[in-house]
């Protein structure tokens, strides 16, 4: 979902690789280290097929007892429409995720990029906006602390949601061995709670908001 997304797409008929890492997290929240595989291949001109996945780690300190899986999986299939320059796209996908903690889910989405047409320095701004629902109704527990030593255990689930996400960045050098930079803000707008028991029960906002900043590699592969 913290890919780096670029309206530059290879040549009809060729195939190129992204490779990402990200840095993302909330203020007073969940903070994790995420890492994204993109494979974009060129089917016409103007029309290119990605597949993506990825992984993303909680690094937040663990609270006294929290022994659970720590990390989550994902994957996403897409079309990309692009122009003849590359320099504006659209786009629309499917995916989802897999965590031992948190169970599974399903994501649809579409987006929309442009970036600049320099040969090596490419700015960069896309926006996206997506559905997601969990596949089932799993809840987990991890353990607080708070206030005047207050401690106990809060019940979570993965709600449904949509999201907007929107990434400004730099793309280095030749489209075809390109270095990106980016920077995300993801909004989420809940549509249930997240939190079923515990401190923030029946208190808790409809909206989250993370931020990520990115660093990326795309090849041509041939």
């Amino acid at each position: 979902m913290f890919a780096m997304d670029s309206p530059t797409a290879p040549d009809a008929g060729r195939t190129d690789v992204q490779l990402d890492g990200t840095v993302m997290g909330q203020v007073f929240g969940p903070e994790g280290l995420g890492a994204n595989a993109r494979v974009r291949h060129t089917l016409e001109p103007g029309v290119s097929l990605e597949v993506d996945g990825g992984v993303f780690h909680v690094t937040n300190s663990p609270e006294a007892g929290d022994t659970f899986d720590r990390n989550g999986y994902t994957g996403r299939v897409g079309v990309l429409l692009h122009t003849p320059s590359r320099h504006w796209a659209l786009g629309g996908g499917l995916g989802g995720g897999v965590s031992n903690t948190a169970g599974n889910w399903g994501a649809a989405d579409i987006h929309g990029m442009v970036s600049g047409a320099h040969e090596l320095i490419r700015p960069m701004l896309s926006v996206a906006f997506g559905y997601s629902a969990p596949f089932g109704d799993q809840t987990f527990t991890v353990h607080y602390s708070g206030e005047d030593n207050e401690s106990g255990v809060a019940t979570l689930q993965l709600p449904r949601n949509a999201f907007l996400q929107t990434s400004v960045g730099l793309e280095l050098g030749p489209r075809d061995r390109a270095v990106l930079l980016g920077a995300s803000l993801l909004r989420f707008w809940l549509f249930e709670d997240s939190v079923l028991s515990g401190p923030d029960a029946g208190e808790q906002q409809r909206d989250d908001a993370y931020f990520a900043l990115g660093i990326g590699l795309r090849l041509g592969l041939n």
